[in-house]
């Protein structure tokens, strides 16, 4: 595991994607890209297929 060099600035993503029609899967999406390191070239594709919470699983 590569260590965090805790003395570099913190770069955090901006912005609000339109990802999905439902508002709570698409503020979860988001968070997935700006806060959890997710890309979103990964996650694009696939939020316009999930509906329901088992889609979300």
């Amino acid at each position: 595991m590569k260590k965090y060099d805790v003395t570099q600035p913190i770069e955090l993503k901006t912005g609000v994607y339109k990802l999905n029609s439902e508002r709570n899967f698409d503020y979860q999406l988001n968070r997935v890209i700006n806060w959890d390191g997710g890309r979103l070239e990964d996650v694009e594709p696939v939020a316009a297929r999930i509906k329901t919470s088992a889609d979300w699983k």
